[in-house]
């Protein structure tokens, strides 16, 4: 899946074409006004809508929180995946799930030097944004707080306008790996991020009153 656009997955995955529909959004009479929409009724119904901050009169960081469990593990397959159980697992493989029908990360075709980062495994993934701003807007992406689950890749992307044909929306993904912080980590090889965990935020620039009503919804 590291190469599939969100419609491919969406395809894949057996989403209900419903409940993956951008229509069903975009024109509904909860979000058709909003700046801030989730990608589809999926998202609608099971995710966690981010936390807005004004952070100036022309800017704004949107925070994002995980709608699921994140499980990782490093597990030993000769002992029949029981790693969980050895403080020093051999033929280590790095397991990582959320059990949800709409999975909120996949793998990531690309990779970074990890050298400086206190990462439980060199396996890059990327996570998607459940929430979207259906402009054409530039953004950051970052992580403010210490030691977190998860390390963001930062870097600059952009939210697009979606037009007549798009039949899905295609969310920004963002590339990730998992790290060894006590925020999540049970044992030495077993951690679970709880649902609503801090994740990442976007930092956004535009004008005064688009922030306003951003904030305002």
């Amino acid at each position: 899946m590291g190469t599939m656009t969100f419609a491919e997955i969406m395809n894949y995955s057996n989403m209900f074409p419903k409940w993956a529909a951008w229509n069903e959004v975009k024109f509904s009479r909860e979000y058709h006004d909003k700046i801030l929409k989730p990608v589809n009724l999926y998202a609608s119904f099971f995710s966690i809508r981010p936390k807005v901050i004004k952070t100036s009169d022309t800017s704004a960081t949107i925070e994002y929180y995980n709608y699921a469990d994140m499980l990782i593990q490093i597990a030993d397959p000769p002992l029949g995946h029981l790693g969980i159980f050895k403080s020093q697992p051999i033929n280590e493989i790095f397991y990582s799930v959320d059990k949800v029908w709409q999975r909120q990360f996949y793998p990531s075709p690309n990779s970074y030097d990890t050298s400086n980062m206190d990462v439980i495994s060199d396996r890059c993934f990327k996570i998607y944004t459940p929430w979207v701003i259906d402009e054409d807007l530039e953004f950051f992406v970052t992580s403010k707080i210490d030691n977190p689950s998860i390390k963001i890749i930062e870097q600059h992307g952009a939210f697009t306008k979606s037009n007549e044909n798009d039949r899905i929306k295609e969310p920004c993904f963002i590339d990730f790996y998992f790290t060894k912080s006590k925020r999540h980590m049970e044992t030495e090889t077993v951690g679970i991020i709880e649902r609503g965990s801090y994740m990442y935020e976007i930092q956004i620039n535009a004008s005064s009153d688009f922030i306003e009503r951003l904030c305002n919804e």
